[in-house]
């Protein structure tokens, strides 16, 4: 049987994106998202809440930096990657999910698009709300 390297997450930015533009030209948008998982303490659900490093390789980095930022709800759809690398003759690794796609959820009302730029045509999508 074939491994299998699919995730899809919804979650909230902890912060605003950073896209980082590399020598040869090509760009990434850098972010993090919190998912909260429950577990049960005593008689009480709480939540415990995940962040989760994601970097997106598309097109329109620039318009979509507008969109990502602190606090809005967005879905990734991607795969797991890992970075790895030795500093002080100590070997670090980092998991993050390289996005093939991110949509952005929840409302899409005229005062929650102020100061909004316009979408990109490819690679991201806006849904009015997303089913659970």
């Amino acid at each position: 049987m074939k491994d299998i390297n699919t995730v899809t997450e919804i979650g909230r930015l902890t912060k605003d994106s950073t896209i980082h533009t590399f020598e040869n030209g090509s760009a990434v948008i850098q972010f993090t998202i919190a998912v909260n998982n429950t577990k049960k303490e005593g008689d009480k659900f709480v939540d415990v809440p995940c962040f989760i490093p994601v970097k997106y390789y598309g097109k329109n980095l620039d318009k979509l930096s507008g969109y990502l930022t602190k606090g809005k709800q967005v879905a990734i759809s991607g795969y797991l990657s890992q970075d790895k690398w030795e500093k002080d003759g100590k070997q670090n690794s980092v998991t993050f999910i390289t996005a093939e796609s991110v949509e952005l959820c929840g409302s899409t009302k005229k005062e929650d698009q102020r100061d909004q730029p316009e979408l990109p045509d490819e690679g991201v999508y806006v849904q009015e709300n997303i089913p659970f």
